[in-house]
């Protein structure tokens, strides 16, 4: 699918970001600026929502935003979507570095959405961080969850259980795990962290899950099973990388990653994309690009490589030979023990 600016030199598609759901239908959904734009003033700028539907985004526009203030290029960058207020909704900021220069601040469906019962969180840099998803799993496979305590018993003193499948296995209603530590349900906290161990766990996988309450209740045993936001759309839950290596910024520079992925987005038909990427020590290399469901659509590389930068490229084909569709893919680096991971965006076959 093909998203094309209605008006010559703005700049369609300089930055983009997609995959949460800013609307509230469940689906994720795609961001588009144009920042050289001319609305009611010359290079005002313009971003474009584009709603999730199934396959890919639709090509109606579901919301168009502007800035109103000459030059100011709104649309120059989009942040990745993220929750801000916790409301189990993506929300959207917006620079607009023209001008004066201005971040604009918008709240998913408008303001305060329904918040989701269990939120997925992943350890990032010794802290537990919201993803709307998928949250990336710990090397021994763990995750941590934010459970709202609500249960039917009352106030009691509840144990959150949980059941993890790998993708494409349907749920059976059989626990996974339990959180070792009953919460009480009538703290005003409303909602506690659990732990969330994941069985067979299985490299360059996804994983869905879902949660539910039980408490020594006679008339209340058990809650029924919640899921995260991400179910909605059919989207994973979690994701298996391999071996996560945490690295700071101080880091960074000295550890095997990638470098660059160009171009991103792909908007011609039929272009290569180029993964770059830098090892700090001679040994052996893959690189795999994955879909939004974590199935691997192509292996791009897989052998020795030596110390210093490198590189392979993807022409947008699957291992069968045929073009992938339009839509968000993960390309996946392993060197060793470490790993890394980059998202591209392809507008086009």
């Amino acid at each position: 699918r093909i998203y094309r600016g209605t008006q010559a030199g703005a700049r369609y598609g300089e930055a983009i970001a997609g995959g949460g759901d800013l609307t509230g239908d469940g689906r994720g959904d795609l961001v588009i600026g144009a920042p050289r734009f001319d609305g009611l003033q010359v290079d005002e700028g313009k971003v474009e929502i584009r709603a999730g539907a199934d396959g890919a985004p639709s090509t109606g526009l579901e919301t168009a935003l502007g800035s109103g203030i000459n030059g100011a290029h709104f649309g120059g960058s989009i942040a990745p979507l993220a929750d801000l207020n916790d409301d189990g909704l993506a929300d959207l900021i917006i620079g607009a570095p023209g001008a004066a220069g201005r971040v604009y601040a918008y709240l998913g469906e408008g303001g305060a959405g329904f918040r989701s019962p269990l939120r997925l969180l992943e350890l990032a840099g010794g802290d537990l961080v919201q993803r709307l998803h998928p949250a990336r799993l710990g090397t021994g496979g763990e995750a941590w969850a934010r459970v709202d305590l609500a249960s039917p018993a009352g106030r009691s003193r509840a144990w959150v259980e949980f059941e993890a499948v790998p993708q494409n296995v349907a749920f059976t209603g059989r626990p996974t795990s339990r959180h070792p530590v009953p919460f009480d349900t009538g703290i005003m906290a409303n909602s506690e962290y659990a732990e969330l161990p994941v069985p067979q766990l299985l490299p360059g996988r996804g994983y869905h899950v879902r949660s539910r309450l039980v408490s020594r209740s006679p008339f209340f045993p058990r809650s029924a099973w919640t899921s995260p936001e991400a179910h909605k759309s059919g989207d994973l839950d979690l994701w298996m990388a391999g071996a996560v290596v945490d690295a700071g910024s101080a880091d960074i520079a000295h550890a095997s990653h990638i470098t660059r992925i160009t171009p991103n987005p792909v908007v011609a038909l039929g272009a290569d994309v180029r993964v770059e990427f830098v090892l700090t020590a001679a040994g052996p290399v893959a690189i795999d690009v994955f879909d939004a469901r974590g199935a691997r659509v192509r292996r791009l590389r897989r052998g020795e490589a030596a110390v210093g930068p490198g590189s392979a490229t993807w022409d947008g084909r699957d291992t069968a030979g045929r073009p992938v569709a339009a839509g968000m893919y993960f390309v996946e680096f392993r060197a060793g023990s470490r790993s890394d991971r980059a998202k591209v965006v392809r507008l086009g076959p």
